[in-house]
């Protein structure tokens, strides 16, 4: 204890920190490498994962088997009042648990959606051989799909661990990822249907600033609440937190609006297609009778004008 006092504290803050993020990493090394190796070879050795799409679906994998896990681990175990008890306490345990979860998933997003985007693995490979895998992909531009190859699987990560560190029972932590991807889907999909209400056609500038925004709030918030969170002891509370009502509350606020946005867009959008049908429908017509008219009225003068007569031989 004296050499507690006298050591410098952010120095021994440091220490603890490293020693935490070792101890979660330990706890989830297999599975990481399992999605570390995959993507190497996907990306990098056989380039499959060719399109921002791939790079959507495989951080959403990686949340669904990872985040939750290592986000409300303690939860699962039964162990969070014994962890809540330790020195480190409970800011550096949400921190720790973070960056072993979040570092892993930015590395495969970015690099994948870069390798994607300019063709790396392709001008890698290039340097030594030549071959069938060198030749550069079909280009789909740099856009926001490549954004969203990254801002997507952010957004379900953060709901995610937001949900899973501040579960109170494990039946939470359980379908944490459940809301986390739904709720980042949904969000996807009001973005575009308010982009193309607003611009005619989606180009990402609503959806990127929104997934960003969440993102941010869900892991600020739940940073902030979970230094005031209720240890679970055993296999947890019947009830919810309050942080965790709220985060729920949001989510299926989102899906409410979304609801709301989807019918009122959908109808507004075949209203005015079933106008501008009628439209082309009148002008149709309106063409067709002008030209039989016009047919007709030609061939009305030509039976009313006398024809040239005849020249007779000599």
């Amino acid at each position: 204890m004296p050499a507690l006092a006298t050591s410098d504290p952010p120095a021994d803050r440091t220490r603890l920190f490293r020693t935490l993020v070792k101890h979660e990493w330990s706890g989830s090394r297999r599975l990481q490498l399992v999605f570390f190796y995959t993507w190497i070879i996907c990306v990098w050795l056989l380039p499959v994962f060719t399109h921002p799409g791939w790079m959507i679906a495989f951080g959403i994998l990686y949340v669904i088997s990872t985040t939750a896990a290592i986000a409300g681990g303690d939860v699962l175990d039964g162990t969070e009042e014994f962890f809540f008890s330790m020195p480190p306490g409970r800011n550096l345990l949400f921190l720790s648990r973070l960056a072993v979860a979040l570092s892993p998933l930015l590395v495969f997003t970015i690099g994948g959606t870069l390798a994607a985007g300019f063709d790396l693995p392709q001008r890698l490979w290039s340097m030594f051989v030549s071959s069938g895998i060198t030749e550069p992909n079909p280009s789909v531009g740099i856009g926001f799909l490549h954004a969203f190859g990254i801002l997507i699987p952010l957004a379900a990560f953060s709901i995610t661990f937001a949900i899973a560190s501040m579960a109170g029972n494990k039946g939470m932590v359980g379908i944490s990822w459940l809301i986390g991807g739904v709720a980042a889907g949904l969000l996807v999909a009001l973005g575009l249907a308010i982009e193309n209400m607003v611009w005619g056609s989606p180009n990402g500038w609503i959806t990127s600033t929104a997934l960003i925004l969440v993102s941010t709030v869900s892991l600020s918030s739940s940073h902030a609440a979970y230094a005031r969170k209720e240890a679970v002891v055993g296999k947890g509370r019947t009830s919810t937190s309050r942080p965790l009502l709220w985060i729920i509350g949001i989510v299926v606020g989102i899906m409410i609006i979304h609801a709301l946005m989807t019918f009122f867009f959908f109808r507004s959008s075949s209203t005015s297609m079933e106008h501008e049908a009628r439209q082309m429908e009148m002008e149709l017509r309106e063409q067709h009778s002008r030209a039989e008219a016009e047919s007709r009225a030609s061939r009305m003068e030509s039976a009313t004008t006398p024809s040239p007569p005849e020249s007779s031989a000599d």
